[in-house]
């Protein structure tokens, strides 16, 4: 089981993680390096808080290992997050392609099977440098009217720090204008799956979903994390709930996104689940 944790810090997953350093942006797979560095991998805690210098997995994380770990079919209310925001800059002539491909290399862009994905429109900027300013274009104290392009692409939440010192870095402007916007798009998860015989399968058993699972008629649960009100409701509908140990269901699943996202796996440990729809 140390031997997995290790390997899920070494390959990484942002949206399945919370709290960690991460690096190396790939459409719902990162690298995940440990605060100490990467020569002492942290450990992941499937549930409570996380252990020190390490990573809980988070709610998303669960519900994707859930999936990887058993067949099925989607039950109950999915998992909805809001991951994303737009990164709006402007770049002058001749040097869009440069900043654009530093985004993408940031982890910027990635829709689904796609990276890189941008937006670009000309348009005309104007500045006037004040005393003590080294205008890339221009000079102090006079108005410049610059042919400038507006960029932007999506990013994580998790990617923000990364990508905008990439963007820092590769901008030729002294002072760099660009924007962030919080965006409504969806990612959904599915909490619980059924299993074609009645039973639903969850990594967390709480109220809304049991309730879910009441009113389909579902013959039995299994869990591994389960709260106390939500048991009980299915106990009252003469539901049985079996609960496997912390990591029955979860820790299958995890090997098998690990091997997904291996260098050479086939997709490339890209996520498949509609994130830029």
């Amino acid at each position: 089981m140390a031997g997995l944790r290790d390997r899920l810090w070494a390959a990484g997953f942002p949206d399945l993680v919370e709290g960690a350093g991460l690096d190396q942006a790939e459409d719902g797979v990162v690298r995940a390096v440990a605060v100490a560095g990467e020569d002492q991998p942290g450990l992941l805690a499937l549930w409570g808080p996380p252990p020190p210098r390490g990573a809980v997995l988070g709610p998303a994380g669960r519900a994707r290992a859930l999936a990887a770990a058993r067949a099925g079919t989607p039950a109950g209310p999915p998992l909805r997050v809001r991951p994303y925001r737009k990164l709006v800059t402007y770049v002058p002539a001749g040097y869009l392609e440069a900043v654009r491909q530093a985004l993408g290399d940031a982890g910027a862009g990635h829709i689904g099977l796609y990276s890189h994905c941008t937006f670009a429109a000309r348009g005309q900027g104007t500045f006037l440098p004040l005393a003590g300013a080294n205008p890339f274009l221009g000079a102090v104290g006079r108005l410049e009217e610059a042919d400038e392009w507006r960029l932007e692409t999506l990013v994580p939440a998790w990617l923000a720090d990364r990508v905008e010192a990439a963007l820092l870095a590769a901008h030729p402007y002294e002072e760099v204008a660009y924007d962030w916007f919080e965006l409504a798009n969806e990612v959904r998860y599915p909490r619980a799956l059924a299993d074609g015989e009645g039973g639903w399968w969850t990594a967390c058993l709480d109220p809304e979903l049991a309730a879910a699972a009441v009113a389909a008629g579902a013959r039995a649960v299994v869990c591994e994390h389960y709260a106390p009100e939500a048991r009980w409701a299915l106990a009252r509908a003469g539901i049985p709930c079996r609960v496997e140990a912390p990591g029955a269901i979860l820790l299958p699943g995890l090997e098998r996104l690990v091997a997904q996202a291996a260098p050479g796996a086939g997709g490339g440990g890209r996520s498949r689940d509609g994130a830029g729809d």
